[in-house]
């Protein structure tokens, strides 16, 4: 029988033009043909050493986990200054379609030099699915957006193997969605101005467990809660040295602007309108979404799900429902933003096609 591999220290991804990108892997499923790779995508702040945990899980459920280090971060290539001026400027749309050409890349690597099953004909197992993580959405996302700078033959190579895009928890900033004036209330971490105050109160706010007095479908903006953090707090959970090893401070220099600079923003809102609601859409046509929510998540996650299953549901209503992709919401009824074991359960029906609605 063969032996079970998983990568405990980061693997190097060497990619065109030099960009490196660093993973931790599951390894192939031992004894499946079937097995999906799912490439998970981190957010901010808190790099994919958090979700190592989950590598031992991934195997239960025919998942090949590769958790990717993002650029800015530890292993992987930093953002030239170039690219920074680009995202800092009033067009960082070349910022983002190089976003989406290097997610395709990755897979490419993984396609070309690692054991990927091949999906099968109706698209619900092996294959690769893609999930993003928070903010990690807006990356995970860019690679199925139309104007994304995709190699023709790059394309051609992984698009056969694309399952699925896995939307896990993201914030309405992941889509470029602007805060209602009703929820102007609501704590935000990015506009605290001083940046030490803003990363120690972000790291308790995220990763606690709220009570929304309203469901996901209704949601009713008045009854989402408003504290700034809770008792129970993954983030305080962890000793020194996990809060040291899962978080970096760097890459706010970027994510700090993709989050909130206004024209990034903008930018995200028509890429994301693009790849997930595009009537016929010509990238990845037959990958399919499926978005997993923690119901005490954040507000600014309930407000998401909530946003993006209307815009589904508006197009189903319009008759759209054979032009665009398919959508799948599953929610965990005690998942917070956060990644416990659940949520690999989660993962699994997501990608297998499972509506529990």
């Amino acid at each position: 029988m063969a032996t079970p591999f998983h990568s405990t220290v980061p693997v190097v991804a060497s990619l065109p033009a030099g960009i490196e990108l660093t993973y931790f892997d599951s390894g192939p499923v031992v004894g499946s043909t079937s097995f999906t790779t799912l490439v998970l995508v981190h957010g901010c702040h808190f790099n994919s050493y958090g979700f190592k945990h989950l590598i031992p899980i991934a195997p239960q459920v025919n998942l090949r986990l590769v958790l990717v280090q993002r650029r800015d971060y530890a292993g992987s290539s930093k953002y030239t200054d170039d690219e920074m001026s680009v995202l800092r400027s009033d067009n960082p749309t070349a910022f983002f379609g190089t976003a989406g050409e290097v997610m395709a890349q990755f897979v490419h690597y993984l396609v070309s030099n690692t054991e990927v099953c091949t999906a099968s004909e109706d698209r619900s197992s092996g294959g690769i699915a893609i999930a993003g993580w928070s903010i990690g959405n807006v990356f995970a996302q860019s690679m199925f957006f139309e104007g994304a700078t995709l190699n023709e033959e790059t394309y051609a190579a992984i698009e056969p193997y694309v399952l699925s895009l896995v939307l896990y928890d993201p914030p309405h900033c992941a889509f470029g969605i602007p805060t209602p004036p009703t929820l102007m209330h609501m704590f935000d971490p990015f506009h605290i101005k001083d940046p030490e105050e803003s990363k120690q109160k972000f790291r308790r706010w995220v990763s606690s467990y709220y009570d929304h007095d309203t469901e996901p479908d209704v949601l009713e903006l008045s009854n989402l809660d408003s504290r700034l953090e809770t008792e129970q707090c993954v983030f305080k959970s962890w000793t020194p040295a996990l809060q040291e090893e899962r978080t970096e401070d760097f890459p706010l220099r970027s994510d700090a602007i993709v989050i909130s600079k206004s024209v990034a923003q903008h930018h995200i809102n028509r890429m994301s309108n693009n790849a997930l609601f595009a009537l016929n859409p010509r990238r990845f046509p037959l990958a399919r979404v499926s978005f997993v929510h923690g119901k005490r998540s954040i507000w600014m996650c309930a407000f998401a799900r909530h946003s993006i299953k209307r815009k589904y549901l508006e197009l189903l209503s319009q008759g759209q429902k054979d032009n665009i992709r398919s959508f799948h919401f599953i929610d965990s009824e005690e998942g917070n933003h956060f990644v416990g074991s659940h949520y690999v359960y989660a993962l699994w029906l997501a990608n297998f096609k499972i509506d529990p609605l």
